[in-house]
């Protein structure tokens, strides 16, 4: 009996394996050609199969070559199968048919990866030898998807297995066993197997059902896992790893030892809090092979934004943990412990994580390290636990944390809620407010700096207190360059009302003036209207069409802009908009364009000519009250003033020609001579006179050219700091001056894609606030 012996047949495998093409399909072959229903083979058939997960979890097709660095552990893994036919266990597992004791071991244990169990028969004979024997091992890899399992949990299904695997020997060996024992290195799971009061979640309650089902509380035992054969099963082995581990095939040393000598402990069974806050609150899988290992914090606190919100959803999370404990009872609200309790606890991870060398020699009676940021605040440990700064004040009456306040670094994410919260309570008054109020409790490094930082990314800032942004200045558009007769590309503009005396005792009426100047001259022409009616506006145009020419193009504000209370202006609206008043401008062929709502910088060019014929006529007229033809005069006398400007440097040199206005362009002179000199002799005929006269357009044109244009280039200044342009998807408020006149900042609405992705129209940004870019 004793050369009776098992075997796993690999000889057919070993022949039909091929390192041509390896996919999952293949992989899922070879897998499937592993016939071992004792689980001789599993430590290392679990390396394949942890590939073959693997593959899932990159979502690689049937037929899709593996990865390179896939195909190298699978090949490897794949060479060494034909080692494992050397591995051979005993068929009969008693070496004599009378047998004093019969014990049945099986060990579980669990990874991350993998978790699994196998069993041993321990027995001792007549002759006091004692003899362990393979009997049977199983393993599982770990759910893919379901990463709320943690390590603790993974433990119990092994442990579950284990339990399933007592049933299953018992029923189907029909040998009676003197003694069962279940072996785990986890204390955390003993723990919850022994306790029957303890409240647990749904996934641990149901497997802790099924195991106190199949299983008893003494069946149980600790062992560490450093001896745990089990362990192979978690991990994996290679097959020279397998054949030379005496452990796997012959079971742990120990367990030839008297049972004395086993490692059978019962301290710490009751686990500290840190376990089982590790399943209660859900912690994420952990490698590490201690017992009660620090977990990480399941509360991520990157995705708060409120520091107050941060400190009730801790202090909710610890109530729920001491209840379960029953330490406490249940509470409606939250109390102020509660909450200090949590801000405390926020407060050392952070500096935990941040001055671990500072507080770990403060806490030991040892001095600060000399390369530490905080040496010169002179740092100390409280009672709590806490750093704060060291200070000559404790003689004061000041409050604890106004005299040694906490210490923390501007680069945490509770640093940046705290700021938050500061500047909310402190109404958004600056950085100096802020920090003032933050100083009652808190020493930051680099405070300044970083309340600055959070002061800029304020929303609330950006709308109360942002300063518009910048834009660089757009080209002069092109009709206002190229040189073209007077009044061919127009501005209008009405301005008023004016009241004028009637000639009977009647009260004053009002009276209208249409400004329309020319955008490449600057000329101005004026006419007076008694109201702003279609018909007076139409009879006003044509004066002008006839005196001055049809234009081409016409600009003026948007029909919008007239939104006003008064019946003039709704009037004037109504007439723009008619259809009395459009035909007319499509039979005379000139085009109407608008400029953009709330953009009045759009139509500067009469803007300007609108203030400075309200100027020449406050000084003409004062405090008179005109009649409608007075009026007409001084209107039409202040046109001539404004065409008499100079629209180029007056020199100081009496040699250098007069300066260039729109007159020259008007009337082919300057406005105060009536003639000129050349058309004056008698003796020039008709012909050298009109020759003349387009010489001295030549000119005036060539000095508008070489004067006036390059004149603009200097007039205007982009913004002394370089900003980014604005552009499509950038996230903007408009300011309208009306509601910040009366203080209605809730109806600022931010605008995305303020800038139309067609167009090709410069864009003035003083009237905007950059909220975000794009």
């Amino acid at each position: 009996m004793e050369i009776d012996t098992l075997a796993v047949d690999l000889e057919k495998l070993c022949q039909q394996i091929s390192f041509d093409v390896v996919t999952k399909r293949t992989i899922l072959q070879t897998l499937a050609s592993v016939y071992d229903p004792l689980g001789m083979l599993s430590p290392f058939v679990i390396k394949m199969k942890l590939i073959f997960q693997e593959a899932w979890k990159q979502s690689l097709a049937w037929h899709e070559i593996l990865p390179a660095s896939m195909l190298h552990e699978w090949k490897k893994s794949v060479s060494e199968i034909h080692l494992l036919r050397a591995l051979t266990i005993s068929r009969y597992v008693f070496d004599s048919p009378h047998q004093v004791e019969k014990q049945l071991h099986i060990f579980a244990d669990a990874s991350p990866k993998a978790y699994g169990s196998v069993a041993y028969i321990r027995s001792r004979n007549l002759d006091e030898n004692i003899r362990i024997s393979f009997l049977y091992a199983k393993s599982r890899l770990a759910p893919i998807r379901d990463k709320r399992i943690t390590l603790p949990k993974m433990e119990l299904c092994a442990d579950l297995e284990a339990a399933r695997m007592r049933c299953y020997l018992v029923e189907k060996l029909r040998v009676k066993f003197d003694s069962i024992y279940l072996w785990t290195d986890s204390k955390i799971t003993l723990y919850w197997i022994r306790s029957s009061k303890l409240q647990k979640d749904v996934f641990v309650y149901n497997r802790f059902q099924e195991i106190q089902q199949l299983t008893a509380n003494d069946n149980w035992n600790h062992c560490p896992g450093s001896i745990n054969p089990a362990d192979l099963l978690t991990r994996g082995v290679s097959a020279q790893t397998l054949l030379s581990c005496e452990t796997w095939l012959n079971g742990p040393s120990w367990l030839y030892n008297d049972i004395s000598e086993w490692p059978i402990s019962d301290q710490d069974v009751e686990t500290p809090m840190t376990a089982v806050d590790f399943c209660l609150l859900t912690i994420p899988q952990s490698t590490t092979q201690s017992d009660c290992a620090v977990p990480d914090n399941p509360i991520q606190i990157e995705r708060f934004s409120k520091y107050r919100r941060l400190l009730r959803v801790t202090a909710y999370v610890f109530r729920y943990v001491d209840l379960l404990r029953k330490r406490v009872g249940f509470k409606e609200y939250l109390t102020a412990d509660e909450l200090r309790r949590a801000e405390l606890f926020w407060i050392k991870r952070v500096q935990f994580e941040v001055f671990k060398e500072e507080v770990h020699a403060l806490s030991n009676r040892q001095l600060v390290p000399k390369c530490s940021k905080i040496l010169s605040l002179n740092p100390f440990v409280d009672d709590d636990g806490i750093l704060r700064v060291g200070s000559r004040l404790g003689e004061s009456e000041l409050e604890f944390d106004e005299m040694y306040p906490v210490i923390l670094s501007k680069s945490s994410h509770l640093t940046s809620l705290i700021i938050i919260e500061a500047h909310e309570k402190t109404f958004h008054r600056g950085t100096n407010f802020t920090l003032v109020y933050l100083r009652k409790r808190f020493w930051m490094i680099k405070a300044r700096q970083a309340v600055k930082t959070i002061i800029h990314r304020c929303l609330l800032c950006k709308r109360m207190k942002g300063k518009a942004g910048n834009q660089t200045f757009a080209p002069l558009p092109k009709n206002r360059l190229l040189a073209s007769r007077p009044f061919e590309i127009v501005g209008i503009d009405f301005e008023g009302p004016l009241f004028v005396r009637s000639s009977s005792n009647e009260s004053n009426r009002k009276a209208y003036v249409l400004l329309i100047t020319c955008a490449v001259v600057r000329a101005v022409h004026l006419e007076l209207t008694p109201d702003l009616t279609t018909e007076s506006c139409m009879l006003a145009l044509r004066r002008f069409f006839a005196r001055r020419g049809v234009p081409n193009v016409i600009y003026s504000d948007n029909a919008k802009t007239f939104k006003r209370t008064t019946l003039e202006f709704q009037q004037l609206r109504t007439t723009i908009q008619s259809e009395t008043f459009h035909n007319y401008l499509a039979e005379n062929n000139v085009k109407w364009r608008f400029i953009v709502e709330r953009a009045a910088w759009w139509g500067g060019f009469w803007e300007r000519l609108v203030r400075s014929v309200k100027d020449v006529l406050k000084v003409a007229i004062q405090r008179s009250t005109l009649t409608f033809d007075q009026l007409y005069t001084y209107l039409t006398e202040a046109e001539f003033v404004i065409n008499a400007r100079p629209l180029t440097c007056v020199s100081d040199n009496e040699r250098d020609l007069s300066p260039l206005t729109p007159a020259h362009f008007l009337l082919g002179t300057f406005p105060s001579s009536l003639t000129t000199a050349s058309f004056q002799e008698a003796d020039k005929s008709i012909r050298a006179k009109w020759k003349a006269r387009f010489r001295f357009a030549d000119s005036f044109f060539k000095r508008f050219r070489t004067e006036y244009v390059q004149l603009l280039r200097s007039a205007h200044h982009g913004p002394t700091k370089f900003t980014r342009e604005l552009k499509v998807g950038d996230v903007v408020i408009v300011l309208y001056t009306t509601l910040l006149f009366h203080g209605f900042f809730g109806s600022w609405r931010p605008l995305k894609g303020y800038l139309s992705a067609e167009t090709t129209e410069s864009v003035h940004a003083s009237c905007v606030f950059i909220m975000e870019f794009s």
